[in-house]
């Protein structure tokens, strides 16, 4: 790194907007909290830089939760962009993101599990099911996050995230309709049974939502059960959701994991993630991104 480089990077970090102790305690009491104005402007075009370096590679598969069914408005999913888009690889090791998801967790270092580029274009209808991000993913500890940011503004009518309050604390619920046909055989229940009908009982369950502009984040445990609306015939939601991990979280093997790099790990439950390829994104002189 150039001294001028280094020089930037200190000056961000000291006058870049962090995350406190309050939101840091709602993060962990309800499992989800927005971060107002975590990053400027400098950081929010690095994300649209990253997301133009990435767009024309977004895979349309056409299947029902990628797709409104009878229509052509678009509901895509990306994995992995951080391995293309120098741009967003850079944010990861660079941005407030990474200091303050490692406050958040309460864990010295944070490791990357995936990240999604989500583009639901105007006129989505369906909304995304209601759903907890753990059943999918190999691995058990209680640093886990999830930080979720958006290039356009994110209402209650274009898309906002909407989460039932605490329900990070348990119990785990059987994935449900976001399971793709193909994988559903591979589901293994687990102690809540399966996913209830947030919506079916209105007040059984505390929900809110998490609206935002453009340089809020909403950080989130992937314990909690959420889900989002559809967008406004207007505008667009182009986001991106980074999953981490940290100082002690040790694999722990599900069937349901869909992703191919992660299928090919050879690790035994209850190994540390040291020896994985789930790169390091905090603190910076550890970073193997």
């Amino acid at each position: 790194m150039h001294l001028w480089d280094a020089l930037r990077l200190l000056i961000r970090f000291t006058e870049a907007m962090t995350i406190t102790d309050k939101e840091i305690e709602v993060f962990r009491t309800e499992g989800s909290v927005v971060v107002r104005g975590l990053l400027d402007d400098y950081w929010m075009g690095m994300l649209r830089k990253g997301y133009d370096e990435v767009v024309d590679s977004i895979p349309d598969t056409n299947e029902t939760m990628k797709r409104d069914v009878g229509s052509n408005v678009r509901n895509l999913m990306k994995e992995g962009s951080s391995r293309e888009s120098p741009s967003i690889a850079r944010f990861l090791r660079e941005s407030p993101a990474g200091p303050a998801v490692a406050a958040a967790m309460g864990s010295k270092v944070v490791r990357l599990y995936e990240d999604l580029l989500i583009v639901r274009e105007a006129g989505v209808v369906q909304p995304s099911p209601w759903h907890q991000d753990t059943s999918h993913w190999p691995v058990t500890g209680s640093h886990l996050s999830s930080l979720w940011v958006s290039l356009d503004e994110a209402t209650v009518q274009t898309g906002a995230m909407t989460m039932v309050v605490a329900s990070h604390k348990g119990p785990l619920y059987t994935p449900g309709n976001t399971i793709p046909q193909a994988w559903k055989h591979l589901v293994e229940p687990e102690a809540g049974g399966p996913l209830p009908d947030v919506d079916a009982v209105p007040g059984r369950f505390n929900v809110k939502a998490y609206e935002t502009n453009p340089g809020d984040v909403v950080i989130f445990h992937p314990s909690v059960l959420h889900n989002a609306p559809g967008t406004s015939r207007q505008f667009p939601r182009r986001t991106f959701t980074f999953r981490c991990l940290g100082d002690d979280v040790v694999w722990r093997w599900r069937n349901i994991v869909m992703q191919d790099h992660i299928r090919a790990m050879n690790m035994q439950d209850g190994d540390t993630l040291e020896r994985s390829s789930f790169p390091i994104i905090w603190p910076p002189e550890r970073q193997t991104l």
